[in-house]
């Protein structure tokens, strides 16, 4: 196993970078695609339309972390 210390930053990075690239994916292939909003469960369409389905069950927090290292282990 292949022990990797990734940043903050790097794992920002990663993570808004998946994202972007399933978006795309989905653009491509026609579908719409679902996100949390203002703790609101909202769906994109393909036509950039936004429709709230419904309240998230889970509300968003936005944590405040200096200086932490996280381990991802494969």
């Amino acid at each position: 196993m292949k022990v990797v210390d990734i940043k903050i930053k790097e794992l920002n990075s990663i993570q808004r970078e998946a994202f972007s690239n399933a978006v795309k994916e989905n653009q491509e292939l026609n579908l719409s695609y679902r996100v949390v909003e203002d703790d609101n469960l909202v769906e994109i369409g393909v036509d950039g339309k936004r429709t709230v389905l419904r309240q998230s069950r889970f509300k968003t927090v936005k944590l405040n972390i200096v200086n932490r290292t996280f381990i991802l282990g494969k």
